[in-house]
């Protein structure tokens, strides 16, 4: 008889603590998959190119700066200004990927070293799009109540539901129904 999965609630309860960096990893990249990335990676690349474009800029008036006469410039101006576009360029995506890393790197850590805990939805509050919904949850986290804002399908009020957390991480993992979701905390 073929055995039934386990649900991601289930995982994260029967794996000891510190859990596998294996489960925390394809939880990480289930959470935040490389399309949610998408927006933020074409805003990037915008900035990326704008900065391609003014370091060249800024380096070629860097070099001309102070010259009134029409005179050839040297062969080397050529490479300064290339590989000042070039640095801007690469540097531009920096804190984008810093982003990217720090937001895989709280998941993983929350699931490999957090705790579970109960948190109660106290509210729904109604979204402008499409007709959807907020819930907040209260929650009890180490020795603070904490409320955290996000949209979990299909909970009503008074709902209990499991959350994994990890002190000095914003972010936490709620398990509707036993599949994790990712919410920030506030």
């Amino acid at each position: 008889m073929p055995r039934a999965s386990l649900t991601d609630l289930e995982a994260v309860r029967i794996a000891p603590t510190p859990r596998l960096p294996v489960l925390g990893d394809a939880l990480a990249r289930r959470l935040a998959p490389a399309g949610s990335f998408l927006v933020p990676t074409i805003l990037y690349f915008l900035l990326a190119v704008t900065s391609l474009v003014l370091g060249g800029t800024i380096a070629a008036m860097a070099i001309i700066g102070g010259v009134v006469e029409a005179r050839p410039l040297p062969a080397w101006t050529r490479g300064v200004v290339g590989t000042a576009s070039l640095v801007s360029f690469v540097v531009a995506w920096l804190p984008l990927l810093w982003w990217i890393r720090r937001r895989r790197n709280g998941l993983r850590r929350v699931v490999t070293h957090g705790a579970l805990a109960p948190a109660q939805l106290v509210a729904r509050l109604p979204l402008p799009v499409a007709g959807g919904h907020a819930v907040v949850l209260s929650a009890r986290l180490g020795d603070r109540d904490r409320t955290i804002r996000t949209t979990f399908p299909r909970l009503v009020q008074g709902e209990t539901v499991e959350i994994l957390w990890l002190a000095g991480v914003d972010v936490v993992i709620a398990f509707p129904g036993g599949r994790a979701v990712a919410a920030p905390v506030r």
